[in-house]
């Protein structure tokens, strides 16, 4: 299937890098092509060819003033990447929330082993072992560990016969 011309639409002007910065130093107002240029560091003729692509959709509009034209976005030209874009906006919403739960669960987690910091004491563990299964307190079990961690880290344990270990042996 043949490729949709750049300027067919604004979802295709839009799906050059360059041409997205050029719309977002335009966020900012109206600005002449040489400054543009002198802002994203690129030749004028490729500034001008990304603008009259940008032009061409309707994404930005151009006006004369004296012997420059400025260039100014036109949002409504956006409004059909926008609307496309809002429909998407439930799946982001629930992952945000399903975020939320978790922080809230850690901020929980951080706030009851706090409460209970006179009481913890440190066992004796191997270096390359987490944090959770080596403090625990006296007379509660160890902490459980969050879905994907382990307890041993990554990589694979080193051998009881090298230094490092506890005092004993003991693994």
């Amino acid at each position: 299937m043949a490729r949709a011309a750049t300027t067919a639409d604004a979802f295709n002007a839009v799906a050059e890098p360059r041409r997205r910065e050029i719309m977002d130093a335009l966020t900012h107002g109206e600005r002449p092509v040489n400054e543009l240029v002198e802002l994203l560091g690129l030749a004028q003729p490729h500034v001008s060819r990304h603008l009259r692509v940008l032009r061409e959709v309707g994404a930005v509009d151009v006006r004369d003033e004296g012997r420059q034209r400025l260039y100014r976005l036109n949002p409504q030209a956006l409004k059909p990447i926008h609307d496309w874009v809002s429909s998407y906006q439930h799946l982001w919403s629930v992952r945000f929330e399903l975020l939320e739960d978790v922080l809230d669960d850690l901020k929980q987690e951080d706030t009851h082993s706090q409460e209970g910091a006179g009481q913890w004491h440190r066992q004796a563990a191997a270096p390359w072992t987490s944090p959770s299964p080596v403090m625990r307190k006296s007379s509660s079990p160890a902490p459980s560990t969050h879905p994907g961690t382990s307890s041993t880290g990554p990589g694979p344990r080193p051998s009881s016969s090298g230094s490092g270990g506890p005092a004993g042996g003991a693994r």
